[in-house]
C-alpha cells in the first residue's frame, strides 16, 4: 500500500479554494466532504503530494499548516515514537486513527491510518 503524504490547512473560503486550485491551477480532486455545515473539506493531487483543506469559519486558523503521513502500523508507531511531546492515539469517526507530534517550531506533524480504505 503507498503511503499518503499531505500538506494540511485550513480555509473560512472553500469556494475560493475549489476556484484557485481547480481552476486556476487545473488540480484534481482526490476526495471531497460535506458532512455538516462545520464538516466539509477537500483534498487535491499535487503528483505524489497530496494538498488537503478543511473548513474552518474562524479566519484566525486560515493558514494554520500541518504535515499529514499515513502509517500502516500506527499503534505500534505510536508506542515507538519517542517524541516528548506526542498526543495520544484518536479514533476519528471518519475511520482514522491518529496522533501529532510537535517539532521545535511548534510545526504539527499528524500521523494517520485510514482504517476504511481498501487495500
Amino acid at each position: 500500500m503507498k503511503k499518503e503524504y499531505r500538506v494540511c490547512n485550513r480555509t473560512s473560503d472553500m469556494v475560493g479554494i475549489y476556484d484557485f486550485y481547480q481552476n486556476e491551477l487545473g488540480l484534481e480532486v482526490y476526495k471531497h466532504w460535506d458532512r455538516s455545515e462545520e464538516d466539509k473539506g477537500v483534498i487535491f493531487v499535487l503528483g505524489d503530494i497530496l494538498i488537503e483543506y478543511l473548513l474552518d469559519g474562524d479566519p484566525q486558523k486560515a493558514g494554520w499548516i500541518y504535515l499529514c503521513i499515513e502509517e500502516e502500523n500506527i499503534e505500534e508507531f505510536h508506542a515507538e515514537c519517542r517524541a516528548r511531546n506526542k498526543t495520544e492515539l484518536i479514533h476519528t469517526a471518519w475511520k482514522h486513527t491518529k496522533f501529532s507530534v510537535f517539532d521545535p517550531e511548534g510545526l504539527e506533524i499528524k500521523f494517520f491510518k485510514d482504517n476504511g480504505k481498501v487495500k
